[in-house]
């Protein structure tokens, strides 16, 4: 073994940058895809961040609310008379927390009065449900957390 491998200040000049580029790399492997968890577009003037909030208002003027059941046979949405019936298609996306290649797009399809419903797996994970109308004039969201397959949406909105 050479001398130079038993002195301390050698580990000190090679090991500790060789373990930060290591590190470094792994993190930068590891951060891989979407960092963003929501998928709206922003407008970023100097500091400020600001979106379109059209849809939010709109849901809150419309008194807007539904509630997500999950279960192995698919989503069952059930609504009170504020989602018109008109609204024949409704679109739910999935936005998987952690996780861009999770984010899912389902169809409503009206199954029984003030209820959508659509078969498609859903995935089981942590995330955020988005409803939006068929012209896409309002939206609501709610937040599944894991183990829970009773999901409220509400408008992002409320009246204070």
């Amino acid at each position: 073994m050479s001398a130079a491998v038993r002195q301390p200040l050698f580990w000190l000049v090679v090991a500790l940058p060789s373990v930060a580029i290591l590190a470094g790399t792994w993190m930068i492997l590891r951060a891989r895809g979407a960092t963003d968890v929501t998928p709206d577009t922003v407008l970023r003037i100097a500091q400020i961040q600001t979106t379109d909030e059209r849809r939010d208002r709109r849901a809150l003027e419309l008194d807007v609310r539904a509630t997500l059941d999950i279960d192995d046979r698919g989503i069952v949405l059930l609504s009170d008379a504020t989602v018109n019936a008109e609204d024949s298609v409704l679109q739910l996306f999935f936005v998987h927390a952690t996780d861009a290649t999770g984010d899912r797009h389902f169809a409503l399809q009206p199954c029984g009065a003030h209820r959508w419903c659509t078969s498609d797996a859903t995935p089981k994970a942590r995330g955020h449900f988005e409803l939006r109308s068929a012209d896409d004039s309002w939206r609501i969201a709610g937040v599944r957390e894991l183990g829970r397959d009773h999901i409220i949406l509400l408008p992002a909105w409320s009246n204070p």
